[in-house]
């Protein structure tokens, strides 16, 4: 499952594969088509190399980030998101989650086209209380699929790893998602 996303990513930049092969075809063309336009003096509309060099390196550049992020980071996310599911590499406590709302329209925006929303997480320390005896708290961002306040939730944080909570029904939704 771990390589749909970069099978995704390759089917759908196969149209500028066609382009840029189609590029490289009037490349090569071009001294045939110079030569016979100058032996007919007929006008010839020919496209810039330089045109053509930009948009594939541009091009080539946004492929490659794209392939890294799939390649590299989604397959992390995945990984550490498994590692969740796993019984026996998790302990599970109860903590609060409180939904932050974006304040202004463009923050708005781009929360809407992410599909994803950040809210704070807060649980009790995994490892007991400080020396003095007061209790220790986790309070961290994170990304939630589940826009609002919701108490005494199941955290899953990793047992070597304290402060790596993430809600139960969240880590779950996260799983599902790329399981399809």
């Amino acid at each position: 499952m771990s390589g749909s996303s970069t099978i995704h990513l390759a089917l759908s930049s196969s149209p500028f594969l066609v382009l840029f092969s189609y590029f490289i075809y009037v490349a090569h063309q071009r001294p045939t088509a110079l030569q016979e336009a100058l032996g007919n003096n007929d006008g010839l509309t020919i496209l810039p190399l330089m045109d053509m060099l930009h948009t594939n390196l541009l091009t080539l550049i946004c492929w490659s980030c794209l392939a890294i992020y799939t390649g590299f980071f989604v397959r992390r996310r995945r990984n550490l998101m498994k590692r969740y599911a796993e019984e026996d590499n998790v302990l599970t406590v109860i903590g609060d989650v409180y939904h932050e709302r974006p304040k202004n329209y463009c923050c708005k925006c781009i929360g809407t086209m992410s599909y994803t929303d950040l809210a704070y997480v807060t649980y009790k320390h995994p490892e007991g209380n400080f020396e003095d005896g007061s209790a220790r708290f986790v309070q961290k961002k994170i990304r939630t699929y589940h826009p609002y306040h919701r108490e005494n939730v199941p955290i899953l944080v990793l047992k070597d790893f304290p402060l790596s909570g993430q809600p139960k029904a969240d880590v779950e939704r996260d799983i599902a998602s790329f399981q399809r």
